[in-house]
C-alpha cells in the first residue's frame, strides 16, 4: 500500500501531542485538525472543522488582532511563528502556532502548549529585572558610605597630628585600598551583565510592556527611601504590546534609571513614560536633575565617549553603558536620543518598532 501525502500528516497529527492542522486559503475551510486540539482548547476537532468561530472565540481579546495580522502575513512570508494566549474555563494558555503555505493553497502547520514555558520566562524575566533594579539601588547604598569612609580616610591623612606615625599612615593607606576595591567591586557587579549583553543574540517575545516596566518600577519605588528621590510610571490604562528581547529593553531602562539617579538631587523626581505610536512603543526616562551640557550631549553615545562625568556623590559616570543601550535598541531597529537642558533636567527616549 502506498501512502499519499495526506495519509502521511494525518497518522502524523492523529498520534501528535501537539495539534496539527490544515487550512485550504481559498475556501477559507479547515480541511484536517487533530485531536490534538481537544487537550488544547477542550474543543473536539469534528466541532473545529464544521465551524471555526468557537476556536476563534477563546482566544484571548488582546490577542485576536495579532493572530489575525500573523495569519494574513503567511501569503507574503510563506512561513509564520505567533505566540497567543486562548482562555480555557478559569485559566489561560499560552500556544505557539507555527504555520507554512504549500505550493497548493493549503496552509498546514501545527500548534504547541508553551504554557509552563512561557511562564517560566515570564518569571525568569522579572526576576532578572527586580534584580537589576536592586543592584542599581544597593550600588546607590554603598558607594556613598564608602566613598565618604575614603573621604575621611584622606582628611585623617592630611592632620598633621598624624604626620610621621607610620603605624597610622599604614592603616589609612589598608582603608583607602580597601575602599577603592570595594568601590572597583561594586562598579563591576553593576555592569557585567550589562556590558556583556550584546554578545547574546536576542530573543524576542510579544511583551505587554506596561505591566513588565510597572513591575520594575515599583522596585524603585519601594526603594524612595535609600536613594532619596521619587519615581512614577506613567502610562495608559490599555496594554501596550511589542516583540522585544524584554530582558534586553529593561537592562537599558535600568541603566538609565541608575544614571538618573545619580546626577539628580535628593528629593528629585525620576518618571518613567510608556506611550504607544502608531507603529512603535516609546520609554521615556526623564529626571529634573542637572541636566546635561549642550557641548556633551552630540557624544553620549558613543562608544568611548568625551561625555563621561562623575555622578553628583562622585559615581561613575555615562561611560560605555549608553553606547550599549544605543547598539540594543538599533538591534531592536529602534533608535535612542536625549532632550536635555543644563539646570533643568534630562529626558532619554527609546523608540522601538512594535514587531508585529
Amino acid at each position: 500500500m502506498v501512502l499519499t501525502e495526506n495519509d502521511l500528516f494525518s497518522a502524523l497529527g492523529n498520534n501528535a501531542r501537539e495539534c496539527y492542522f490544515a487550512f485550504d486559503i481559498a475556501q477559507k475551510k479547515i480541511v484536517y485538525i487533530g485531536p490534538a486540539i481537544y487537550n488544547l482548547t477542550g474543543l473536539d476537532d469534528n466541532t473545529v472543522m464544521q465551524n471555526v468561530e468557537p476556536l476563534w472565540e477563546i482566544i484571548h481579546p488582546e490577542d485576536r488582532d495579532y493572530v489575525r495580522k500573523a495569519l494574513m502575513a503567511l501569503v507574503k512570508t510563506q512561513r509564520i511563528q505567533a505566540e497567543f494566549r486562548i482562555e480555557t474555563g478559569d485559566r489561560h494558555k499560552y500556544l505557539q502556532l507555527n504555520a507554512y503555505l504549500l505550493k497548493n493553497g493549503i496552509a498546514a502547520g501545527h500548534i504547541a502548549n508553551i504554557t509552563d514555558l512561557k511562564n517560566n520566562i515570564i518569571y525568569a524575566d522579572k526576576i532578572n529585572a527586580r534584580k537589576n533594579a536592586m543592584l542599581a539601588v544597593v550600588a546607590h547604598d554603598l558607594k556613598e558610605p564608602v566613598g565618604v569612609i575614603n573621604m575621611m580616610a584622606s582628611a585623617i591623612k592630611r592632620n598633621p597630628a598624624v604626620t610621621g606615625n607610620e603605624d597610622i599612615l599604614a592603616n589609612i593607606k589598608v582603608i583607602q585600598e580597601l575602599c577603592a576595591r570595594n568601590i572597583t567591586l561594586i562598579k563591576d557587579l553593576m555592569n557585567k551583565e550589562f556590558l556583556e549583553a550584546p554578545e547574546v543574540g536576542l530573543r524576542k517575545e510579544r511583551i505587554d510592556m506596561s505591566k513588565t516596566l510597572g513591575d520594575l518600577v515599583k522596585q524603585y519605588k519601594d526603594s524612595e527611601h535609600v536613594t532619596g528621590k521619587h519615581f512614577e510610571f506613567i502610562r495608559s490604562d490599555v496594554p501596550v504590546y511589542a516583540v522585544v528581547d524584554m530582558l534586553k529593553i529593561a537592562q537599558c531602562v535600568n541603566n538609565l534609571i541608575a544614571n538618573a539617579i545619580k546626577f539628580t538631587q535628593v528629593g528629585g523626581n525620576i518618571a518613567i513614560i510608556l506611550s504607544e505610536q502608531a507603529s512603535s512603543v516609546e520609554i521615556c526616562v526623564k529626571d529634573n536633575g542637572i541636566g546635561i551640557p549642550a557641548n556633551l550631549q552630540p557624544f553620549l553615545f558613543d562608544e568611548r565617549t568625551r561625555a563621561q562625568r562623575p555622578g553628583l556623590h562622585g559615581e561613575q559616570g555615562y561611560g560605555m553603558g549608553l553606547s550599549i543601550i544605543h547598539l540594543l535598541v538599533e538591534l531592536h531597529g529602534g533608535k535612542v536620543w536625549v532632550d536635555s537642558v543644563e539646570g533643568a533636567g534630562s529626558s532619554f527616549f527609546i523608540d522601538l518598532p512594535k514587531g508585529f
